[in-house]
């Protein structure tokens, strides 16, 4: 692949409209070179990313509305993750649960509700094996909140449909996925990379677009799960590799909430 078709592929991640331009501007400084810039390359991913997230924040979508759908898509695709170690062994499981994420990822909140519901009850009736007491307490309490926060999501859907968000999301499953056919990490590692991955995006999303909607999604996402493990008298939360877990976790919540708040008074 030559340095133009380098740059092209890169260029399809940005939204369309100036993608001809900005492929000019870059064939122009690199001329006569072999190789991409890596530092360029990288640029253009993150400006991609940032296009997007404030593309999206400019959409006719109550940032509330966006914030939940947000959350709902993160406890989703956690999920997700989590059960991805079963999918040589017992692959039902996490077919359902990709068919939950990709409903929650194109706006399809009523029929992702049922779903939703029905694996909360099948959690409760019988959790993943690799999961202790606590954390299976806690993933189906992570369940049940999705379930909530689609109906609220299914309800608000009645007074216009929510746009579907970017089929870019897949591409920490997509890695998670990877990482679970060749068994790099255990499960609970798994899942640690897949809810740092998603709260790291949500900062870098929110210090571009500078909005409200990703602090929202982050809150829904951590707070639960972090003070109901504090609260639970047989967790493992106060262990020094759990306390250092959860700090990261409120850490970048804060900086999100942070980002947003700096945006909102400048606007």
């Amino acid at each position: 692949m030559n340095t133009e078709d380098w740059y092209r592929w890169l260029l399809h991640a940005h939204p369309e409209g100036h993608r001809d331009e900005l492929l000019g501007t870059l064939m122009e400084t690199h001329e006569g070179r072999r190789a991409a810039s890596a530092r360029e390359s990288l640029a253009l991913v993150r400006g991609a990313f940032g296009a997007h997230a404030r593309q999206r924040s400019a959409r006719p979508v109550r940032w509330w509305v966006d914030g939940l759908h947000l959350a709902a898509l993160g406890l989703t695709i956690a999920a997700f993750g989590s059960v991805l170690t079963e999918l040589r062994d017992a692959p039902v499981r996490p077919i359902v649960y990709a068919v939950l994420a990709l409903a929650v990822l194109r706006g399809r909140f009523r029929p992702a509700l049922p779903i939703a519901v029905l694996l909360a009850l099948q959690n409760d009736l019988g959790g993943l094996a690799w999961m202790s007491q606590a954390t299976d307490r806690r993933f189906g309490a992570s369940l049940w909140l999705t379930a909530a926060v689609l109906l609220v999501l299914a309800v608000r859907d009645s007074r216009g449909p929510s746009h579907p968000r970017s089929w870019w999301w897949l591409a920490l499953p997509a890695a998670g996925l990877l990482d679970a056919l060749f068994l790099f990490v255990s499960p609970l590692e798994l899942q640690a990379f897949t809810e740092v991955g998603l709260l790291f995006a949500g900062l870098c999303a929110t210090v571009a677009a500078r909005d409200l909607r990703w602090s929202l999604g982050a809150a829904v996402y951590v707070i639960p799960g972090v003070f109901g493990d504090f609260d639970d008298p047989h967790t493992r939360m106060h262990s020094t590799m759990n306390v250092a877990y959860y700090g990261i976790l409120l850490a970048l919540l804060l900086a999100t909430a942070a980002a947003a708040r700096q945006g909102h008074r400048r606007v």
